[in-house]
């Protein structure tokens, strides 16, 4: 197990952060258990947590929609007699639109308890700016992005993002324990579950 310097800044993939405030509602589970002490010594060594809007929409991506939304859909879709392979959401927005307004606003507290769940805990959310007059920073970042997609075919497109995002931050570590971003060697990578810190 690999000991690690606790960075002064950091950026954290959705991954973490998905484990990190899982640690409210299950305690006593063990990767969240470590990602939580992880998180303790950033903050005792007064590091800065950075994540970014892509973080933001995977996250909400899972616990909103993927987790909440969609099932409670199929749920009363199945609930009415109509066979699972014909279920689309637009279909059911279109014949059930009331009860899907009532099942969104049921869990909208979901992305609003995330994001001020995020500053509770001291986690800044950014986004890469322009480098200078005229250039805007979303081509470079995407340039980059493509160019580490190019690289690195194994790579998920969206964790080629967090890198490019990172990197357009100047952050060189990414807290994850996604073992695939190892295979790039411009950025450091702390895994809280398997790093001693």
């Amino acid at each position: 197990m690999a000991t690690v310097r606790i960075p002064q800044r950091c950026y954290l993939d959705t991954n973490y952060v998905l484990l990190l405030l899982s640690f409210s509602h299950s305690p006593g589970h063990p990767k969240s258990i470590k990602c939580k002490q992880f998180y303790d010594k950033c903050v005792q060594n007064n590091s800065t947590l950075i994540t970014s809007l892509l973080t933001y929409e995977e996250c909400i991506f899972k616990l909103f929609y993927k987790d909440k939304l969609i099932p409670k859909c199929i749920e009363y879709w199945q609930a009415r007699g109509n066979p699972m392979n014909k279920f689309y959401l637009k279909k059911f927005i279109k014949r059930y639109k009331s009860q899907y307004d009532r099942i969104y606003s049921d869990y909208l507290h979901i992305p609003v308890g995330f994001h001020r769940h995020l500053g509770a805990l001291g986690i800044k959310m950014k986004t890469p700016r322009f480098i200078s007059p005229g250039i805007d920073i979303s081509t470079r970042l995407a340039k980059y992005a493509l160019a580490i997609i190019k690289k690195f075919n194994t790579l998920e497109p969206m964790d080629c993002m967090h890198i490019a995002t990172a990197r357009c931050l100047n952050i060189d570590t990414i807290i994850t324990s996604d073992k695939s971003f190892k295979l790039v060697s411009h950025i450091k990578v702390i895994d809280p579950l398997t790093d001693s810190f």
